[in-house]
């Protein structure tokens, strides 16, 4: 009786129950890239430049004062030179149209009684085009003074200069304090005392040319007024200097 055996070749189960490993890839060595070159800075975008520039800009008390002497050039300096440019402008128009209508008054008042208006329409001109320049001033003044506090913020008044720079021109210690509204009042009042004393001086002139005039009831009125413009010194002044020291108390 023959025996048959079979053999059985185990290799392939034994290969099947090894896990197989991933081939490996060949390593290549490749020379890494290069970074791409930086752009050059631009000169209107380096922080560098720009913090320099904002440490150079001027601050409310600064801003306020420039356009107190020259409307728009505290805008010009925080970078805002179109809005300089435009107080500047329309100031500069409204007193160009007041001086064209003061050499030609008598003409105007002449060429109105023409067409039946009244022969003070000329002299009512002028006062429109005098309160339009003195509302452009005023208006120069804050729109600069708040756009150097949003830049630089408020800065520490001291109230001996306050009051000198009030006793020089008042409102301007006012300016100088961050009390905006106290400054609209002050340079307001001298605003409207400048047209009145404007007013009033031809008026003495012919007082003194004339004196067969009765001056002491004529002379009720600039007395008056320079009654007022020392008051309203004296009271700018003094709150200059008041406001300054309550600042600095705040802080």
């Amino acid at each position: 009786m023959n025996e048959q055996t079979t053999v059985y070749d185990l290799g392939d189960i034994s290969s099947a129950a090894k896990p197989r490993q991933a081939p490996r890839r060949p390593v290549t060595t490749q020379p890494t890239a290069a970074p791409p070159p930086r752009a050059a800075p631009i000169p209107g975008k380096n922080p560098a430049h720009s913090q320099r520039w904002q440490a150079l800009q001027p601050g409310a008390a600064t801003a306020g004062t420039l356009s107190l002497f020259l409307p728009g050039a505290g805008q010009a300096l925080l970078g805002r030179p179109k809005l300089g440019l435009f107080f500047v402008s329309l100031l500069g128009l409204f007193v160009c149209c007041g001086w064209a209508v003061l050499a030609t008054l008598e003409r105007l008042n002449d060429t109105a009684a023409l067409l039946g208006a009244p022969r003070s329409l000329a002299s009512w001109i002028l006062v429109v085009l005098f309160a339009a320049g003195a509302a452009t001033h005023l208006a120069a003044v804050l729109h600069a003074h708040d756009l150097g506090e949003a830049r630089r913020g408020r800065s520490r008044p001291w109230p001996v200069v306050s009051m000198i720079a009030s006793l020089l021109i008042p409102g301007w210690g006012q300016v100088l304090n961050g009390d905006r509204i106290r400054a609209v009042l002050f340079l307001g009042g001298l605003w409207h005392l400048a047209g009145a004393w404007i007013v009033v001086l031809p008026v003495l002139r012919y007082l003194i040319e004339s004196p067969m005039v009765p001056v002491r009831p004529l002379l009720l009125g600039p007395v008056l007024l320079a009654c007022s413009t020392c008051v309203l010194w004296i009271l700018a002044t003094y709150d200059a200097a008041a406001g300054a020291t309550m600042r600095r108390l705040e802080r």
